[in-house]
């Protein structure tokens, strides 16, 4: 059941269904998408528009939690609709089209939306979404995040990577907008990107890599392991010595910068691991070429910080397939020891 905002009544403790408006133009297309949300646990339809205008007002009158609005519709587009939605109802929308392209992404989250939907989709991929929307993260023990010592910088880049490297369960934002961070995961690595929730329970499950960002140490979970990002400056050192141990040493080698043994003096604790200075790494993170960033010097050290954490498991490769990786049992302690 997806977990809704507010608390049930006294005589109901079950939690209420996710309130869903489907808008599209084509009327096949309404009645599909009806029938998958209907399909999905906790969900329900409570209406429907196939134009903008209707689904603006559609919207205001029901309230519903979540709005599956098409881009192309009569009277004004999707986008124009889910901002005037927006502006007035406190809902989420999830723009769903035909066209795959970031621009589109772009556009669709400039006007608010949380998510964005090729059209076809699956159902699980819409489920994916809607518990995106009310920000749900999958059921899990495990977190890995990672923090920006210098007010976020570098956490964005990291995390993306060792989330797609590791096939993690989920990618999960603190501080952006799950939309923001899709845009720099790219299209077709397998991982969704979600909200991140500190109540998130400590059950079973998958791996979960957090975009921590500038998340002040006080927030941290106790129980979840962290990567400090820093950068080569002074100010990232300042930022690093309110988080601890363990260090990333980040852009190493750039003119001017920190060295390894400089952060190891400042701070008394070496870096786990130092990525070197690479312009393509940030220019492809920033694009979305997450493929661009699994070779090279970058991406072998980070293969190595994993590696070291305990993170990865490699396999001795048959002669047709490359290694196989799987996420260990883990658990790191501050200085780098590992039980």
């Amino acid at each position: 059941m997806i977990p809704m905002g507010g608390s049930p009544s006294p005589a109901d403790p079950r939690p209420r269904d996710v309130s869903v408006l489907v808008v599209d133009d084509s009327e096949p297309v309404r009645d599909t998408i009806r029938t998958i949300v209907e399909m999905l646990p906790g969900c329900r339809v409570v209406g429907e528009a196939a134009d903008g205008p209707t689904a603006v007002a559609q919207a205001r009158r029901l309230s519903p939690d979540v709005v599956l609005m098409d881009i192309n519709l009569p009277g004004c587009d999707g986008l124009a609709a889910a901002e005037q939605i927006l502006a007035g109802t406190p809902t989420r929308v999830i723009v769903i089209s035909v066209e795959n392209g970031r621009e589109y992404f772009r556009r669709a989250l400039q006007a608010g939306a949380c998510n964005f939907l090729v059209k076809p989709f699956t159902p699980e991929s819409l489920g994916a979404a809607i518990r995106g929307a009310m920000g749900e993260v999958a059921p899990h023990s495990r977190q890995l995040l990672v923090v920006g010592a210098q007010g976020g910088v570098g956490a964005s880049s990291l995390a993306v990577h060792v989330a797609a490297r590791l096939h993690a369960a989920a990618l999960a934002a603190w501080g952006e907008t799950p939309a923001a961070l899709e845009l720099l995961v790219g299209e077709g690595q397998g991982v969704p990107v979600v909200p991140y929730r500190e109540d998130v329970p400590a059950e079973s499950g998958g791996l979960v890599v957090v975009d921590a960002g500038r998340m002040p140490p006080e927030r941290l979970p106790r129980d979840a392991t962290r990567l400090v990002v820093l950068e080569p400056s002074v100010a990232s050192l300042h930022g690093a010595a309110r988080y601890g141990p363990p260090f990333v040493l980040n852009r190493a080698g750039c003119p001017g910068g920190l060295s390894r043994e400089d952060v190891t003096r400042a701070l008394g604790s070496a870096p786990a691991a130092v990525l070197p200075e690479d312009a393509a790494v940030r220019e492809a993170a920033n694009l979305g070429r997450l493929a661009e960033l699994a070779r090279g010097p970058w991406h072998a050290a980070v293969t190595g910080l994993l590696a070291e954490l305990g993170l990865l498991e490699t396999e001795a490769p048959s002669p047709a397939a490359r290694p196989l990786l799987r996420v260990k049992g883990w658990r790191l302690v501050a200085g780098g020891d590992r039980s």
